[in-house]
């Protein structure tokens, strides 16, 4: 677990996450050698120089994401996320009505509990196979999804007087 000054992911704690999670989880768990694929948000604090680098080395494929589709095309987004959010609001009420504070120091303990009851492999099954990432299905999400916003108008309904009287 790390922190950064503002909370978010910075690019060196993308590098530390590739170099100390992601790769050596991912390796114990490939056994057949060929290249993993990581997929990214495509937000700028991952893509480094020496990010890229380590993962060009470790035999990692770096897949970003475009800009304003995660909604639709990340797995954790799109059926991974919701169900965590419903099992640690759970976990969170139980505490409070056990009269349990959740604080830095337990935090990791409830939070991984609600993490083991969230994440099934039924789940995230799931979840890749509604983005179209797997099995790979090119319309799995309509093209009308990717479309910029339109743009709306709104009339007043209420007429502004010709003067405004002084008050």
């Amino acid at each position: 677990i790390s922190v950064s000054p503002n909370g978010w992911t910075d690019q060196e704690l993308g590098t530390l996450w590739l170099k100390n999670d992601f790769e050596p989880t991912s390796k114990a768990q490939n056994i057949s050698g060929q290249p993993c694929l990581l997929i990214l948000d495509g937000h700028n604090s991952y893509c480094t120089y020496e990010f890229c680098r380590f993962a060009i080395q470790s035999n990692i494929i770096v897949v970003c994401l475009p800009s304003h589709t995660t909604h639709a095309l990340q797995p954790c987004d799109v059926g991974v996320f919701s169900p965590l959010v419903t099992v640690w609001k759970a976990q969170v009420n139980q505490c409070t009505c056990s009269g349990i504070p959740i604080t830095k120091t337990n935090f990791l303990q409830y939070y991984a509990s609600a993490c083991n009851k969230a994440f099934k492999s039924s789940t995230i099954v799931s979840a890749f196979s509604k983005t179209g990432i797997y099995p790979f299905n090119a319309s799995a999400i309509p093209a009308s999804a990717f479309e910029p916003a339109k743009l709306m108008t709104t009339q007043a309904s209420m007429l502004i007087p010709a003067s405004i009287p002084s008050i």
